[in-house]
C-alpha cells in the first residue's frame, strides 16, 4: 500500500529502492530535489555482490530526470521508450504490459550474469475517461463509473500479462524474484469508495 495517489511515482521509487521514507518531506518530490551521489540503495548493494544493474521505464527518460537519478543510485543500464518502439501499445499509446514484459524477458534472456531488473511500467497510469479504439472495457461494475470500469479493465490486462510472465520465469533454470508493487493509488472519484467494503 503506497502513499502516494494519481501520481508521485518517483517517490515510491525512491523509498523502494533506498529504503528511506518520504512521510515528512512536505511534498519535495525526491527524484527532483536530492542530489543522488553516494546515495546507499538496493542498487548499490546488488551491484557490491556481483550483479547487472537494469533499470527499465517505457517512456521518457527525462521525466522525474531518471536519465541522472538511476546511474547515480547505481543502475548500469537505463532502458526508456526509445528501446520499446516496436512494443505493443494501449491506451494513450503507452507500451502496454504485455509488450513492457516481453521485452523484459528479452533483456532477462541476453544477461549472461546474476542481473537486478528494476521495471517501471506504464500501461494503468490514468487518466481513465477517454476512449480509446485499441481498448474495450471488458470489466463492468454495477456500482461505478466508465472510468472505474476502464481502470479494472486495465488491471485485469495486466494480470493476464503477468500470468505470462511468471510462467515464463517459473520454466527458467535461474533462481528468480518477482516483487510486483503500485507506484501510487489510481486518480479515481471518490463515489466508488464507499461500495468497497
Amino acid at each position: 500500500y503506497v502513499s502516494t495517489r494519481g501520481g508521485g511515482t518517483s517517490t515510491t521509487e525512491f523509498e523502494y529502492l533506498t529504503g528511506d521514507s518520504m512521510t515528512y518531506t512536505n511534498g519535495i518530490n525526491p527524484y527532483s530535489s536530492f542530489d543522488f551521489t553516494n546515495v546507499p540503495s538496493m542498487v548499490s548493494i546488488l551491484k557490491e555482490q556481483g550483479y547487472h544493474t537494469i533499470a527499465m521505464h517505457p517512456e521518457n527518460p527525462e521525466n522525474w530526470r531518471r536519465s541522472v537519478v538511476y546511474p547515480k543510485l547505481g543502475f548500469d543500464e537505463f532502458l526508456s521508450i526509445s528501446a520499446f518502439e516496436d512494443s505493443e501499445r494501449t491506451v494513450w499509446n503507452r507500451v502496454s504490459d504485455l509488450g513492457d514484459y516481453q521485452k523484459l524477458i528479452e533483456v532477462y534472456e541476453a544477461q549472461t550474469e546474476p542481473t537486478f531488473i528494476f521495471n517501471v511500467t506504464m500501461q494503468n497510469h490514468g487518466g481513465y475517461t477517454d476512449t480509446y479504439m485499441n481498448l474495450t472495457n471488458d470489466i463492468q461494475s454495477q456500482y461505478a463509473s466508465e472510468p472505474l470500469n476502464q481502470y479494472l479493465t486495465l488491471i485485469h490486462k495486466t494480470d493476464q500479462a503477468l500470468e505470462n510472465l511468471i510462467d515464463y520465469f517459473s520454466k527458467v533454470d535461474d533462481r528468480t524474484i518477482i516483487v510486483f508493487f503500485g507506484d501510487h493509488q489510481p486518480s479515481l472519484s471518490s463515489s466508488f469508495y464507499p461500495y468497497l467494503n
